[in-house]
């Protein structure tokens, strides 16, 4: 900056750049990622949320049996969710005692329904040498209560479950969800939250 005193005797700054500035001209994106394109980066740190507690979740489907391993959409690689779905994954809830993982429950983006709202499925699973403690209720209340919470937010939200599968039925209805006879059939019973 320079300080000069013209002949009238006023006081004025002047600034006449810096070698190699260019005026006007900011460096770096115009807008960083979550305001030039929000579904991408929604979507970018859904996998990054999801991958953290990736090894504990593998660690809880690996220990279930090859039919409870079926139930959850394990597929015939073994893998219950890929990296790159872990942009699917809205919320996940993990219980562990100590370091040792025990159960989730994850809360699933559907897509979007005609009004805009997203539409939300969950998937539970507690590792197979748990089962009977009481860690399959906390999770499912957990994360029964956080879509109680955002469930004007959300479409339709459903909790699907194999029809021969009691504990998880019985799990859906002491956490609020209702049965919908309109949407099971043989196979699956499906409960809602309104």
């Amino acid at each position: 900056m320079n300080y000069i005193k013209n002949n009238l005797e006023d006081d004025y700054l002047s600034h006449h750049g810096v070698t190699g500035q260019k005026w006007g001209v900011k460096n770096g994106p115009p807008y960083p990622l979550y305001r030039q394109d929000p579904d991408k980066y929604r979507a970018i740190r859904r996998v990054q949320r999801t991958a953290k507690t990736k090894s504990k979740v593998d660690t809880i489907v690996n220990s279930l049996s090859d039919k409870d391993k079926k139930r959850l959409g394990v597929g015939s690689d073994g893998e219950y969710l890929s990296i790159e779905a872990g942009e699917h994954v809205m919320k996940r809830f993990l219980m562990e005692e100590g370091d040792t993982p025990i159960a989730f429950l994850d809360v699933f983006d559907e897509g979007e329904n005609d009004e805009g709202k997203t539409n939300v499925s969950v998937a539970l699973a507690v590792a197979n040498n748990q089962h009977g403690k009481g860690y399959g209720s906390k999770v499912a209340k957990k994360g029964s209560d956080w879509i109680d919470k955002h469930l004007d937010e959300f479409g339709m939200v459903w909790w699907s479950t194999v029809s021969d599968n009691i504990a998880s039925q019985h799990l859906a209805e002491k956490n609020g969800w209702k049965y919908s006879n309109k949407d099971s059939d043989k196979d699956w019973k499906i409960y809602r939250k309104q």
